[in-house]
């Protein structure tokens, strides 16, 4: 017998919290699934990283019959969503070369057209390379990169300059608060000083440390890792071997 309804449930990570005892709220939902899957058709959602950590935990996977994996997004992909965003906005782009591509012999011996071709595609291959291919992230890195508009145009500043290396020099207790984050998405004060065993005054001291320094941004006293830096957080951790 098909099921009558279907039940759309995202971010199971928000059900948890790395502490003892902490997955009991999850698993109370999953009896429920089980309970009424005949009836119900679920289909839930969960991070990556989150889903990965939960699998070895209490083997999360096993819970469900069809597992799909997001993949990612070539850079003519991003590049057509974001452009049929900015499309509405009714300005021309101009994309502006870096001090690099200026100094480019084979880029100055470009046409005008084939220069802003150049930079186009080039541009979207590093959205795209600093997003992972998420289009939520991405939309806002563009606008970030957005200049004035003048002249029914927008220019577009180059993201080569993008520098991130002071994240491989933050100290051991900021890198396992980032692990925290980005197993659970967003966090408290409170839940952060459980999952990381201190004290509150020791957590919001990191949360702020980490805020101070835009690599978390905070949004009705929850914090999250900053969109714009989740690729770099990730690469981090990978060298940590944390992920």
């Amino acid at each position: 017998k098909q099921p009558q309804f279907v039940v759309y449930a995202d971010k199971l990570h928000l059900l948890f919290l790395r502490v003892p005892g902490g997955f009991n709220l999850l698993k109370r939902f999953f009896e429920i699934i089980s309970n009424t899957s005949r009836k119900i058709f679920w289909i839930c959602t969960c991070g990556l990283y989150s889903s990965e950590y939960l699998n070895r935990a209490i083997g999360l996977y096993d819970y469900f019959p069809v597992l799909i994996s997001m993949r990612n997004l070539s850079s003519k992909e991003v590049k057509d969503m974001v452009m049929m965003r900015h499309k509405a906005s009714g300005y021309d782009l101009f994309f502006k070369p870096s001090a690099e591509d200026l100094k480019d012999r084979s880029f100055q011996k470009k046409d005008p057209a084939e220069k802003q071709e150049y930079l186009k595609n080039k541009y979207f291959d590093a959205l795209n390379h600093h997003t992972q291919s998420n289009i939520a992230f991405a939309l806002q890195l563009w606008l970030r990169s957005a200049e004035k508009a003048e002249d029914n145009r927008i220019n577009l500043k180059s993201l080569d300059r993008l520098d991130f290396s002071f994240m491989f020099n933050l100290p051991a207790e900021v890198i396992f608060g980032l692990h925290a984050l980005l197993q659970h998405e967003r966090l408290d004060v409170f839940q952060l000083s459980q999952v990381l065993n201190i004290s509150r005054r020791q957590a919001l001291l990191l949360l702020m440390r980490l805020t101070d320094r835009g690599v978390v941004n905070e949004e009705k006293g929850l914090y999250g890792i900053h969109p714009l830096l989740y690729r770099q957080t990730i690469m981090l951790l990978r060298d940590r071997n944390l992920v």
